[in-house]
């Protein structure tokens, strides 16, 4: 068995060039092992846990949905807001949730103090998210997101313009 103690792990930090999204986790699943996108048949873990924190007046993330993967959300301390396709709903210490995939979802932090939550996901090494308001899309790194071009269905077959262009 292997242990830790949450104390013991660095928060890395993650912020927009504009600062507008700002977050700080502790990957507390890799620290134990995991590898991110490794699934439990080649020994990686069946769950991913965070434990994230968001400044007073950032968002954790652009709005994005996963294709795949389950979320599930307990809210620590301080106070926040999801937005979701229904709405925008209040966050306080105490308040646990899902997001299932599909479900665009996205927390900010209008208040005064640090929110911080722990996030448990699925781990599904399949997973892609996409993000609504600027529409495009990322696979397991999301450091590296596209948008899809519009091509006609046989392009690339059977002679057509693609498969032309070698």
């Amino acid at each position: 068995m292997k242990k830790i103690n949450i104390e013991d792990v660095t928060w890395s930090e993650g912020k927009s060039p504009s600062g507008k999204f700002h977050r700080f986790r502790k990957e507390l699943s890799v620290k134990l092992g995991a590898k991110r996108g490794e699934m439990p048949a080649t020994g990686g873990n069946p769950f991913e846990v965070e434990l994230v924190k968001i400044p007073p007046g950032a968002i954790n993330w652009p709005l994005h949905s996963h294709t795949i993967e389950h979320e599930f959300y307990l809210i620590v301390s301080g106070t926040g807001r999801v937005r979701t396709q229904e709405g925008e709903f209040e966050l306080r210490a105490g308040d646990v949730f899902v997001h299932r995939p599909s479900e665009p979802h996205q927390m900010r932090n209008p208040g005064p103090e640090d929110l911080v939550y722990y996030v448990i996901a699925d781990n599904q090494i399949a997973d892609s998210c996409y993000y609504p308001d600027s529409q495009k899309w990322a696979n397991n790194d999301i450091d590296r997101c596209f948008r899809p071009v519009e091509v006609e269905y046989y392009d690339g077959e059977d002679g057509s313009p693609a498969e032309e262009r070698g």
